[in-house]
């Protein structure tokens, strides 16, 4: 967190499907997981893969250095390997203050691409997908609602043609076209795959 910033965490994971979801976040504490920008998380792993220790710190206490306390903590990990990075203030353009690992007490000056990137991240809604649905939405060519509680319950399947939305072969009025592209402009995931395939949402009420 720059000075002034609110100090949080955030837990990003992978999905058994690879999507990256936020799945945790110290400012909603009771916040669903949502699905995260995979560019972005994918960018930032990239860059922190970069990231390079060049040069020891020379003199200086923790305070100097931005470590107290730290500006970031990144932990990235996979089920064989971690990388902890602990971030204080910047040096000159391109480095940073730097401690590596969990208990790291040797404080470097570290280079990446990174130091750039980090003013992107003020809060964790900077790792939100902006977008409300998981793919281009000329992409979606057909979706499929179910309503699992009475009364109504049932499943219909629309398909997309051009701009018109067809039920069977029987075009939606303008009315109910509209009401559909705004279900599909939701955050509706289930079972996108690429263009042809359906797009499935279950209701529950």
């Amino acid at each position: 967190r720059p000075p002034g910033i609110a100090a949080w965490t955030a837990r990003l994971e992978r999905d058994a499907k690879g999507a990256w979801r936020l799945v945790a976040r110290s400012d909603r504490s009771n916040a669903a997981p949502d699905l995260a920008d995979a560019n972005l998380v994918n960018h930032f792993l990239e860059v922190i893969g970069t990231f390079a220790t060049e040069a020891p710190s020379g003199n200086g206490n923790d305070a100097g250095f931005g470590l107290n306390p730290y500006r970031m903590e990144i932990r990235a990990f996979d089920s064989t390997t971690s990388k902890i990075l602990r971030l204080g203030d910047p040096v000159g353009l391109t480095g940073i203050y730097v401690r590596v690992g969990d208990h790291g007490e040797k404080t470097w000056i570290g280079r990446s691409a990174l130091i750039a990137f980090l003013p992107t991240i003020e809060t964790p809604d900077a790792f939100l997908n902006k977008l409300p649905y998981s793919v281009p939405f000329d992409e979606v060519r057909g979706l499929r609602l179910e309503k699992l509680r009475e009364p109504g319950a049932g499943i219909w399947e629309f398909a997309r043609s051009d701009a018109h939305w067809l039920l069977g072969k029987i075009p939606l009025t303008d009315e109910k076209s509209a009401i559909l592209e705004r279900i599909v402009r939701q955050r509706i995931e289930t079972d996108f795959v690429r263009a042809g395939d359906c797009a499935g949402a279950r209701g529950r009420d």
